[in-house]
């Protein structure tokens, strides 16, 4: 009998405790699996939590304003002092209070609510299936480095539309990528005693020129990461070299040709002795061009390497330099 009353008073104990969880269970951020995000590449990706963040000309209130950030918008930051951080986003660069940003890992929890979510093969040859197991039908075939949209996950089965067929491939052979949305400058700044606002701006974007090879080399900084794809122009979802150096400078209205080969012969040439920011790095073999790479500053290139790095940062003499272009 005793031990009945024991047990008895023990659950009337537990009740509410239970009760409590349930109730408070709701108002948590559902966990995210972060075993298939790279964090080397988001390390140094902010995620805007305020409904607009200013960005500002230098790290005070007092600055004036040179663009705008909305809430889920994406920032690539440069360095931080105090709650200040240098940021660039879209086609605007300054400073943000970091009281407004989730950096790095902070910033995960935001990924799958403000980011399109990518995935990118890791095997050599990987199978997409009409259902979520391994004896489910073969529609298809993706290969290492291609890049789909991410459609739907269930039980560690990723779902996506490849080759006009829509089936799932296994979450072990891929890794996750995300398309962020960003900031824009604003035509006209203004000075405001806050770090953050929730008033709009019109914007704009720069012409040709008043471009700057610092604004392009930030720009394009902005896509390492970024998975590799041959034949592919996009930023996000996948580009080769020439696609990328084109793409990047088509975003400030300048057209370059399509490949390596082509672009080596645009714009002025260059001595690497004389190299400067947003110019042209081009390599070669057997003396055919086959590579090419943007100059961002610091004996570093931008470029989009290969299905197995993507987008990534480089000495810009990792390979023999074959020429320098000089576009702006």
């Amino acid at each position: 009998m005793l031990k009945k009353l024991v047990q008895k008073s023990m659950i009337l104990l537990m009740v509410p405790f239970l009760m409590c969880i349930s109730i408070n269970t709701p108002l948590v951020k559902a966990a995210v699996d972060t075993s298939k995000i790279d964090a080397a590449q988001y390390k140094n990706v902010g995620i805007t939590t305020a409904t607009t963040l200013n960005v500002r000309e230098k790290p005070n209130t007092s600055s004036k304003i040179v663009g705008k950030l909305s809430k889920g918008n994406a920032a690539i930051v440069k360095s931080k002092s105090g709650n200040w951080a240098k940021v660039t986003s879209g086609n605007v660069s300054g400073y943000v209070c970091t009281d407004y940003l989730a950096i790095g890992t902070k910033g995960y929890p935001y990924y799958d609510q403000y980011a399109t979510k990518y995935v990118t093969v890791t095997a050599s040859s990987l199978r997409v299936r009409k259902s979520n197991n391994t004896s489910s039908s073969i529609l298809t075939n993706v290969t290492r480095g291609q890049s789909f949209k991410v459609l739907g996950e269930k039980k560690g089965w990723v779902k996506i539309t490849a080759n006009k067929k829509t089936g799932w491939v296994s979450g072990d052979y891929v890794k996750h990528t995300y398309k962020f949305s960003y900031g824009k400058a604003v035509a006209s700044s203004s000075s405001s005693n806050s770090g953050s606002s929730s008033s709009s701006s019109s914007t704009t974007k720069p012409t040709t020129s008043k471009v700057t090879g610092k604004q392009v080399a930030d720009y394009a900084v902005q896509f390492v990461g970024n998975p590799y794809v041959y034949g592919g122009t996009s930023l996000t979802n996948g580009t080769d070299c020439s696609g990328f150096t084109q793409s990047v400078y088509k975003h400030f209205g300048i057209s370059l040709p399509r490949t390596s080969k082509a672009q080596s012969t645009y714009g002025k040439k260059v001595n690497t002795s004389d190299i400067q920011v947003g110019d042209l790095v081009f390599y070669a073999k057997n003396g055919t061009v086959n590579h090419c790479a943007l100059y961002i500053g610091n004996n570093k290139v931008v470029h989009a390497s290969s299905p197995e790095t993507g987008i990534k940062i480089s000495t810009y003499n990792y390979r023999s330099v074959y020429a320098v272009r000089r576009v702006l």
